[in-house]
């Protein structure tokens, strides 16, 4: 097997995936900023917001009206942040896209739509969550992504291209045991990132288009 053609191949995968993770990291990066920002200031405006009815109240009360200043808000809203994202990563992801199964009202106006709201209150509750949580995604995300560039560029395209092509060769999955006794643990594991191979329980493999796309880069 040519494993030049297999070493060039992987490096010029490994290069495409590094720059197409690390630009979609940037772009999350950025797009979650500006999520996080508006979300700030939605925060400040529902403080200031209900603010303005607590010192209502209390003027009515006790005829003095309590002031809550700018940098109390801000400092209210950066906490609301923060607790956004202990509530993202404390809470499986999987639970913010289920909703209770119901026939839900299709479009409907402003008043029918708060009254569905109080019809619904826990999928309401859960859907708002939901869209309040999607900076903290947006981040997440982005550093996710950062992740698997700094993998991408961290790869031995020279070693790896071995294993893969040693892979391909075989007929059938390859123990965990004999490539650690090859002294292959290390690139085994920087395979991980490489879609069509196959981590199976006892061992290690190629999907069978990965293989014969290899078999034929050998070949030419």
């Amino acid at each position: 097997m040519n494993k030049d053609a297999v070493q060039h191949w992987l490096k010029r995968k490994k290069t495409a995936d590094a720059v197409r993770n690390s630009l979609l990291a940037l772009v999350a990066l950025v797009a979650g900023l500006v999520v996080l920002l508006a979300t700030f200031w939605l925060a400040y405006a529902v403080i200031w917001v209900g603010w303005q009815g607590i010192a209502a109240v209390t003027e009515l009360l006790f005829g003095r009206r309590f002031s809550f200043p700018h940098g109390g808000r801000l400092i209210g809203s950066g906490v609301f942040i923060v607790l956004l994202f202990l509530q993202y990563f404390r809470t499986d992801p999987w639970h913010w896209g289920e909703y209770p199964k119901r026939k839900y009202p299709g479009p409907v106006g402003l008043v029918l739509g708060l009254g569905a709201l109080l019809v619904y209150p826990g999928a309401a509750s859960n859907m708002t969550a939901d869209i309040l949580l999607n900076g903290p995604r947006l981040i997440a995300g982005a550093a996710a992504l950062g992740r698997q560039a700094g993998a991408w560029l961290r790869m031995d395209a020279v070693n790896c291209a071995v294993l893969l092509a040693f892979l391909a060769r075989s007929s059938h999955a390859v123990t965990y045991d004999v490539l650690r006794a090859g002294g292959w643990a290390d690139w085994m594991d920087q395979l991980r990132h490489l879609d069509r191979v196959v981590f199976l329980e006892q061992g290690l493999t190629l999907s069978s288009d990965l293989k014969q796309e290899l078999l034929t880069l050998g070949a030419s």
